[in-house]
Formats: C-alpha cells, structure tokens, sequence
C-alpha cells in the first residue's frame, strides 16, 4: 500500500506502532494525516455511521454539520422507508465528500444450491468463510 501511494505522489511513511498504543492514541484521537484501520463492527448503516461519520463518534474524525443533522434525523424517525432514505443520503454524502479511502473490502460470495441440507455461511458470527466440513448434503 505504501508504495503504491507513493508511486502516484502521496508521499507516506509506516510508523509501526505497538496494539495497545495504537488503539489508544485511536481512542484518544491522536492519529493524524493517513492511518490505516480494519473494523469488524457489526449492526447496520446507522451503527457504523454513528461511528465513524457521526462527528461525536468513536472513531471520528471531525465531521460534517449537515451530516451530524442528518444522522440525528433518521434516528427520531419512525418510517423505515424514510429512515433507509436518510442513511442512503449520508452515505451517498461520505462517497461524494471523500471521507474515507478502502483499500479493501473483503466479500465472500457464497451460492447455496439445491443438493445443500444445511449451510454453514453464519455458523461462525462475523467470519468470512464457511465450515466446510460442516456443510450436509441431502440424501440422494
């Protein structure tokens, strides 16, 4: 990643940081300019909103007004359609505001066909990967 930024002119230096230090000084909001995070949060748009879009949130950094209006709006609000409508925006606004850069979105796409008896897509709460070895079949 560091030398690919480099490359196009983002000049970047690693810092290696020991775990607890680093999520401290994440905590604390000391982290400044490029830093790197993977989070595993679960629940929904609005979770991970409240979280790093939401300028009162845990792991954000700064914010938007209109944003922070926005998040608080659809949490008083009762339609669920218009609620969605609501987050959509928000995202749509973190998209076309830059606000973060993925360099990874890691998606397993996993089709269950018709000879599976049993799955194991969620046997293991936020993981990526299934139990195979687990997986039934249907008689033949």
């Amino acid at each position: 990643m560091l030398n690919n930024l480099n490359a196009v002119g983002i000049r970047v230096r690693m810092r290696p940081t020991e775990r607890a230090a680093f999520y401290a000084d994440w905590q604390e909001k000391k982290l400044r300019g490029l830093f790197m995070v993977a989070v595993g949060n679960s629940g929904n748009a609005a979770s991970r909103i409240e979280s790093f879009v939401y300028s009162k949130g845990a792991a954000a950094y700064g914010g938007y007004p209109d944003l922070d209006e926005l998040f608080l709006q659809q949490a008083r609000e009762r339609d669920p359609a218009r609620r969605e409508q609501l987050l959509h925006r928000i995202q749509q606004a973190t998209v076309d505001r830059v606000m973060f850069a993925p360099i990874m979105d890691l998606r397993g796409l996993i089709g269950v066909g018709p000879r599976v008896a049993e799955h194991t897509i969620n046997a293991i709460p936020v993981f990526a990967f299934p139990a195979y070895e687990d997986i039934r079949l249907k008689a033949q």
